[in-house]
């Protein structure tokens, strides 16, 4: 009798480490990835009362009279500005559609993007904003410099000087050169569209 109990015994053992060998594990439950967080831009500043001159364009920075720093605003529907370069017929773009502080603007062949889409919206120093329709951020002069040759950005709005324009026509000429005419060779008076003003204020 107890050697059948001892059997049993080593039987009943033996079911408790088979059971234990053969149990299925439970599969875990999957690991989500993170998703990316989607770009929201903040809302879009009140447009400015701007109503670009047909026959004439505006310069940028330290202006010289030169077609290569005048451009056309040309209104998109929604009250967006494209803004070409009347040499390059290329617009003002937003490089790669970024929306991150600091990305470069360029100019890039027009294509409709929203990233060559522009607000022009007033600022609080006495100028303009221009705000880049896809990413909500305005145009900014990078580091906040004067000099010529200094690279524009975009940037989160912050009501900085350096991040506001003013607007004033060029020789109408050069609005009519942009448009198939022949550009003429005289130099407007003293402006500054587009220029900086006010004083510094770092990022």
């Amino acid at each position: 009798m107890c050697g059948t109990n001892r059997l049993l015994t080593t039987i009943g053992l033996a079911a408790v480490v088979l059971s234990a060998c053969t149990k299925k594990e439970t599969p875990s439950a999957p690991v989500e990835e993170p998703k990316p967080a989607v770009y929201v831009p903040p809302p879009e500043p009140t447009r400015a009362a701007f109503t670009p001159k047909a026959d004439a364009s505006y310069e940028i920075w330290d202006c010289n009279g030169s077609d290569a720093q005048s451009f056309l605003f040309k209104p998109v529907a929604g009250g967006y500005f494209t803004i070409v370069g009347v040499r390059s017929k290329k617009c003002l773009d937003v490089a790669n559609v970024a929306n991150d502080d600091g990305a470069g603007v360029q100019q890039f062949s027009c294509n409709d993007g929203q990233n060559q889409q522009w607000i022009v919206a007033d600022g609080t120093n006495g100028g303009f904003r221009i705000t880049a329709r896809h990413s909500g951020k305005v145009l900014d002069v990078a580091n906040e410099e004067d000099g010529n040759g200094t690279h524009v950005n975009q940037w989160t709005w912050k009501s900085a000087p350096h991040q506001e324009f003013t607007l004033v026509p060029a020789h109408p000429a050069a609005a009519t050169a942009a448009n198939g005419g022949a550009a003429g060779t005289g130099k407007p008076g003293k402006s500054g569209a587009l220029a900086k003003a006010g004083k510094k204020e770092k990022h």
